[in-house]
């Protein structure tokens, strides 16, 4: 993956990498790049600076890996591309490069961010509370400080953000409350009945 910051995101047989090049790209998921640059030493994950590349190829796409929300905090999937399930808080679209989803799972609150470049989310026809699968190369916010921060995924396409369920309506919690009902109802007129014969013999 490429985004606008002049960053890539890549991987070889060691792992994702990052790499901040010093040229302007446009790159496709699949595209195989020979890279030469300098490796950070103080970053808490694999990463080249003042990097330099060149297109050497196409290979396969690579294969998300399922991750908790809650995991991606620790670190443990610095630049990789995952994918996880979330419930939608809300969407912005009016960004100047992105456009943004909010999510939540559990207590883990994040974000998932996708080019306006490459396509158009249809999350703002979703309702909040929706339950999503996103897919998109995890990084953290303040990664390198000392109290590192949330969580950001960057998604590839429109096609990164599945809808899974959409939330409850308030009808149907309704209607599931009066059938509860009725059918504890009918539990205890049947319950006062045979009683009632027991009693009649």
């Amino acid at each position: 993956l490429s985004s606008p910051d002049r960053i890539l995101y890549i991987r070889d047989e060691s792992g994702p990498v990052k790499v901040r090049i010093d040229q302007d790209a446009r790159l496709e998921p699949g595209e195989v790049v020979d890279v030469a640059g300098f490796p950070v030493l103080a970053s808490r994950s694999p990463e080249v600076a003042d990097a330099i590349f060149q297109k050497a190829g196409r290979g396969e796409i690579p294969s998300p890996v399922a991750a908790a929300p809650s995991q991606a905090l620790t670190g443990a999937f610095d630049n990789e591309l995952v994918k996880m399930e979330a419930r939608l808080v809300a969407a912005e679209v009016a960004g100047d490069n992105y456009q943004t989803l909010f999510l939540r799972s559990d207590r883990t609150e994040f974000s998932a961010r996708l080019q306006k470049s490459r396509g158009e989310l249809k999350a703002s026809r979703l309702p909040a509370g929706s339950l999503v699968q996103v897919t998109g190369v995890c990084t953290r916010e303040n990664a390198e400080g000392p109290i590192p921060g949330g969580f950001v995924l960057l998604l590839r396409s429109p096609q990164d953000l599945r809808l899974l369920e959409l939330p409850p309506s308030p009808s149907s919690s309704l209607e599931s409350w009066v059938l509860w009902g009725a059918t504890l109802a009918l539990l205890l007129g049947f319950g006062w009945l045979a009683l009632s014969l027991r009693r009649a013999d």
